[in-house]
Order: C-alpha cells, then structure tokens, then sequence
C-alpha cells in the first residue's frame, strides 16, 4: 500500500486545469463563463496591525471558504481515480470475478493497493505523471509505502524515490485513523472519547441555554465518535461507557438531575 498526500493541494491546483474540468463534464458553458469571470476576481486582503496592505490577486488553487469550490476540486482530481481504476495494478479481492481495488481516495488523501511492488510502483507512476501534468507535487513528508505479506510489514525491495518505507511499528494516520497491518481498536476509541469528553466540557463551559447546550453537543461533540461507526468495532459496553459519561458531565454542570430517567 503507498499513502499519498498533495503539497498545498487546495493551494496549487491551476486555473486553467479546473475551468478545463468543467469541459471534461460538460458543463453549460453559461455557467463556465460565469464562474471564469468570478474566478478573475479572486483575492484576498493582507491586514498587518490594523493597517491594510491591499489586496492580492488568486492566481492558483480554489478559493477556499467557498461552499463550491470542495466540489470543485472534486471534479479536478477525479480523472486521476478514473486512471488508476482502467489499470490493472490494484489488489484482487475476489479472483472469481476478478474485483480489484486500486485506490481510496478523499479529497486530496489518496491511499493506493497492489500485488506486487512493481505494481504498485507502476501506479504511483500515473499519480505522479497525472500530479505533474496538473502543476502539482507530493508532499513526501506525508507519504509513505508499506508491505505486507501474511499478515505482517516488510520492508520493500525498492521503496519508491522520496516516499518513506514505513516501518512494521508506524502507523499512517489516514483520515483521522491511524493504520499499519491492523487498526488498534481500543488505542483509537480511548483517543476518540477523551476528544468527545473536551468537547462536551468545553461546550458546558460557555452557559449556553438548555436547548442550545444539547443542540451544541450533537452538532459539535457527537460527530466526533460517530464518524468511526463502521471502521472502528464499538460494543454495546463502549456506547453504554459514552451514555455514562455524557450524563456525568451534564450532571457535574447541573445541567441534569442525578435520579433522571437513564431510558
């Protein structure tokens, strides 16, 4: 496997590679006009110590803060998922109808699979050769390579020029998870609830109304375990330790009463 990150991606994707994407798509070209006039007038202001500097002109990558331009890079990195998915480099997980999986990728996150290294080296080629036709760069200090035969990590023959050769004892923290030859359950979910407990805390801290603390907690502090359903393995026991926990803080903050219903 070979976890690849972009260098400044939001930053250097070019201007005329994403108005070129929405030909790729097809898009009205009403709207394309629209969006390369708005483009045009991408800038910022420099502020230092109250005094104005004046504005600066964004002459790559999208503008960020913009509800469209997420989607927007979307569509500007997806011919790479549609290269790598027409070769036949990635891991074959069932041989009968021959299913390969060449690639995640979210966002700028890409995370590459392959049989072999020469494999996987010929596919990190492509991401590389896509990466520079585009004006972007690895961020080499971010990526890294790993083996894995029955089960544990070797090292590779031939790691890949600039990517680190991750060792059996590192684990790559790919979208929030970190991962080697498995994932450490209990590690992560111990992790995950202490940042739910700052947050439900910090939340209680600032007085809010009754209404507007829970409306709080389940926008800002209940998505933190929530967003590990389905990769890490939460028993009964972990979500009743959660529900435990919640109601200890609320009662600490007088915000519920110690004899409340626990239905």
């Amino acid at each position: 496997m070979c976890y690849i990150d972009y260098k400044k991606a939001f930053d250097s994707v070019p201007h005329d590679w994403l108005l070129k994407t929405l030909d790729i798509y097809r898009i009205n070209p009403r709207i394309k006009y629209l969006l390369q006039i708005c483009m045009s007038n991408w800038k910022t202001n420099l502020h230092v110590n109250n005094d104005n500097l004046g504005s600066v002109l964004i002459n790559r990558g999208i503008y960020q803060g913009d509800s469209l331009s997420p989607l927007w890079f979307c569509l500007a990195i997806n011919p790479l998922s549609k290269l790598l998915n027409s070769n036949s480099n990635g891991f074959r997980v069932n041989t009968k109808r021959n299913i390969r999986i060449s690639h995640l990728l979210y966002m700028d996150d890409l995370k590459l699979f392959a049989e072999t290294e020469q494999k996987l080296h010929a596919s990190i080629t492509t991401v590389k050769n896509f990466s520079d036709n585009i004006c972007m760069s690895f961020g080499l200090d971010k990526c890294g390579m790993i083996n894995i035969k029955k089960g544990k990590a070797t090292s590779l023959n031939e790691p890949f020029e600039g990517i680190e050769d991750l060792s059996p004892n590192t684990a790559y923290k790919y979208l929030g998870i970190y991962q080697s030859t498995k994932i450490n359950h209990k590690k992560l979910k111990e992790e995950f609830i202490s940042k739910y407990k700052n947050r439900v805390t910090k939340i209680l801290n600032t007085k809010l109304s009754g209404r507007n603390i829970i409306t709080a907690i389940n926008t800002w502090a209940v998505p933190i375990p929530m967003y590990t359903f389905g990769v890490l393995k939460w028993s009964d026991t972990d979500l009743h330790h959660v529900n435990r926990l919640t109601r200890k803080i609320l009662n600490k903050f007088r915000c519920l009463h110690p004899k409340s219903s626990t239905i």
